[in-house]
């Protein structure tokens, strides 16, 4: 190869007069994916989470002298947008499950092809109903008129016999009980009571009372009838309905990782050298 006809790019030459590529014994090819995000605490901090002082944005550490931020409730996606906004050390209350693991974006707003073909079988599906609306529009419509005489009762209407034929006429059951913290035994406000698997529920009150009503069979609304008590940094508690009883429930605060994070980046490499000499060798001699 003539000089002035041969120019070299990413480690390769281009050869202008055949327009071949020639590629260098000592060229690889490296296929780096996206990087992950995986957040860890090497130093945890062992201060109280109740004791510390609230703030506006979280609550503030008089040992670390630092604002903690709860992360907590939030997403992987939500994490990765503040970490995007403030890229420094960060502070902050963790869950076991956030952390040495890498963190998943939010997903693309894309609609996949098996939305869009049951968007196609919805408005098809309307088409055909609406094309049978319109002939049952285009048909006269016989009016009757079934009159039932007085004092008798209309066909296939039943009268429920006895007090059990209908277990909800039964009087509701009404379970009373008071939550408190179980370190120091003061009222947890807003506490959530409620039947398991349902919307049946209520928030306990400012002096951690709660009168929960539940209908007279409960195995009609749930299949397995349990009280469940939470609130926010605590451990939930599943207790049966007749246990909840004028019964005073003691939750324990909840473990969570607090310390100052460290966000570790990995990126992990992929070097497939072989396959790539082995598809050159097909093209190049």
């Amino acid at each position: 190869m003539r000089r002035g006809f041969g120019r070299k790019f990413s480690g390769a030459v281009w050869n202008s007069r055949n327009g071949g590529i020639h590629f260098p014994k000592r060229l690889h090819c490296h296929i780096m994916p996206r990087p992950t995000v995986t957040l860890a605490v090497p130093q945890p901090c062992h201060e109280s989470w109740d004791a510390m002082t609230p703030t506006a944005t979280g609550r503030h550490c008089a040992a670390c002298q630092k604002v903690v931020i709860d992360f907590t409730q939030k997403t992987d996606a939500e994490l990765l947008a503040f970490l995007r906004q403030r890229p420094g050390n960060t502070c902050g209350r963790f869950a076991a499950g956030q952390l040495q693991r890498p963190l998943q974006p939010a997903r693309s707003a894309g609609m996949p092809w098996r939305t869009w073909l049951a968007a196609a079988a919805t408005l098809w599906g309307l088409r055909e109903l609406s094309a049978e609306v319109g002939l049952a529009q285009g048909q006269p419509v016989e009016k009757v008129i079934e009159r039932t005489p007085s004092g008798e009762k209309a066909a296939g209407l039943a009268e429920p016999i006895g007090p059990e034929a209908s277990p909800f006429n039964a009087a509701p059951i009404v379970v009373r009980g008071v939550v408190v913290d179980s370190a120091t035994h003061e009222p947890v406000p807003g506490a959530t009571i409620l039947l398991t698997n349902t919307t049946i529920g209520v928030a306990s009150a400012v002096d951690g009372s709660f009168s929960l009503e539940l209908p007279a069979d409960i195995s009609v609304v749930s299949r397995t009838p349990l009280i469940t008590i939470s609130s926010v940094g605590y451990v939930k508690q599943h207790l049966k309905p007749g246990a909840l009883q004028g019964q005073t429930i003691a939750l324990a605060a909840d473990s969570r990782t607090m310390g100052e994070v460290v966000i570790t980046k990995i990126s992990p490499w992929y070097s497939p050298s072989s396959l790539w000499w082995r598809a050159r060798s097909l093209f190049i001699h």
